[in-house]
């Protein structure tokens, strides 16, 4: 992919691209992009985009009942409401404004009022309690456990400290198991944890 299609300067809709997704075959489809329909609907995918069933084209052309294209659920909270697409997209899908700062914000799923979104979305995630065992972990924190584990076995094998786990003092591992929860929480709402090894380590300094 070269740096021209690599950037995401068109801005759309979901409901666009996922009316783009159900007007012909992929295969068509990728065609006018500029891309496999293996690619394209992994693209599609990757956005939270409904493709047709396997065998939903021949059934419409044999006039037999297929579905229709499904509506866009409504945007929820920290939800953009748009999809950032390259330039191949520019004479498939139409481009939109980026969702202006001023807001609106509201929308089906989205009180405009703050104090409502917070006690709805508080309600929505419930009770969090913090487990004294660490039994599952949130994927968010997988690669940091991998992490740690690797350092366990080196440190093992060197004895020297820097070698040693970042996590291994009971206050430490008591604030792995509060972020887990705060994960596991939040993933009730779809709420997708960034920086996770930044966000442990910025604990990790606390007093």
């Amino acid at each position: 992919m070269s740096y021209y299609h690599g950037r995401q300067d068109l801005v759309a809709l979901p409901q666009d691209l996922q009316d783009f997704a159900w007007s012909a075959p992929m295969r068509d489809l990728a065609a006018k992009v500029g891309v496999s329909d293996v690619g394209l609907k992994k693209l599609l995918k990757s956005h939270g985009i409904i493709t047709p069933p396997q065998g939903y084209w021949n059934k419409l052309h044999a006039g037999k009942p297929v579905p229709k294209c499904p509506k866009v659920a409504s945007r929820r909270p920290g939800e953009a409401g748009r999809v950032r697409l390259d330039a191949r997209f520019a004479e498939v899908v139409h481009s939109v404004e980026p969702l202006p700062s001023s807001g609106p914000f509201a929308s089906a799923a989205v009180p405009g009022d703050l104090d409502a979104l917070y006690e709805q979305e508080l309600e929505a995630i419930g009770r969090v309690a913090v487990p004294r065992k660490l039994e599952r972990v949130h994927h968010g924190l997988t690669q940091l456990f991998k992490q740690e584990e690797r350092r366990r076995e080196k440190f093992a094998a060197s004895g020297w400290s820097w070698d040693a786990p970042k996590f291994e003092s009971a206050v430490d591992k008591r604030r792995l198991r509060i972020l887990n929860a705060i994960f596991m929480a939040l993933g009730r709402r779809d709420m997708l944890p960034a920086r996770t090894s930044a966000t442990a380590r910025s604990m990790r300094r606390r007093p």
